[in-house]
C-alpha cells in the first residue's frame, strides 16, 4: 500500500496499539488506519466504567499549539490526499478545539490518515478510543460552536475591557437560573 503523502515508499504494517493494526509511512512517519482494523479494535476494547465515561469530547482551547494555522505550514500548502485503498479524495476533519490538527478520512473505505504525532495528540486528548466520533456532524458542529463562542468572548472582552467583561459575565451567571429572568431582561431592554 502506497503512502498518501509520499509518492514512492510503501507503507509498513505495524501494530499501533494492542489489537490495532495500521500502516506506517517510513518517509513521513504518518499512519493509515484501515476502518476494518479500527472497528475490530473498537469491538474488543473494554467498556469504560460508568464513572469514567465522558461526554462527547471537545478538548479545551490552547491544549496544543501546532503549526496548522501558520501561513507556511506544509499541511496548508500540500495537495489533497488520496485514499491508499480506494484512490478517492480524503476528507479533512478538525480533530478538536485547540488541537490545531486535521484528520483525513476516506468516505469510501472509512480509513483514516494521521500525520506524524497526531495519534499521540489524540491519545493525550482522550480521543483515540472515539476516533469515529470526530467524523460526525454533531462533533464538528460542537467544535464550531466552541470556537465561535471563544472568539465572541475575546471580542467582547476587547471591546468592554477585562473588568467590565468580568462584571457582565457575573451578572449573566446570576441571571441564568433566576426565577424572574424574563422580567429582568424586559427591564434592562427598556432602560
Amino acid at each position: 500500500m502506497k503512502s498518501p503523502v509520499e509518492p514512492h515508499p510503501r507503507m509498513e504494517k505495524i501494530q499501533l496499539e494492542e489489537g490495532l493494526n495500521a500502516f506506517l509511512c517510513p518517509a513521513s512517519q504518518g499512519l493509515w488506519i484501515p476502518a476494518d482494523s479500527y472497528w475490530r479494535w473498537q469491538e474488543n476494547l473494554e467498556p469504560l466504567p460508568r464513572s469514567e465515561r465522558r461526554p462527547l469530547p471537545t478538548p479545551m482551547l490552547d491544549e496544543y499549539s501546532g503549526d496548522e494555522d501558520e501561513e507556511d505550514s506544509p499541511r496548508r500548502t500540500r495537495p489533497a490526499l488520496l485514499c491508499p485503498e480506494s484512490g478517492a479524495l480524503l476528507v479533512r476533519y478538525r480533530a478538536g478545539t485547540g488541537l490545531n490538527i486535521h484528520i483525513e478520512h476516506s468516505p469510501i473505505t472509512g480509513g483514516v490518515w494521521l500525520d506524524h504525532g497526531e495519534w499521540d495528540i489524540l491519545k493525550a486528548a482522550g480521543l483515540h478510543h472515539e476516533l469515529h466520533i470526530i467524523f460526525s456532524s454533531a462533533y464538528q458542529h460542537k467544535i464550531s460552536r466552541t470556537e465561535t463562542r471563544a472568539r465572541m468572548e475575546e471580542l467582547f472582552e476587547n471591546r468592554l475591557g477585562e473588568e467590565d467583561a468580568r462584571k457582565v459575565r457575573m451578572f449573566a451567571e446570576f441571571l441564568e437560573n433566576h426565577e424572574h429572568k424574563p422580567e429582568i431582561i424586559a427591564y434592562l431592554m427598556n432602560t
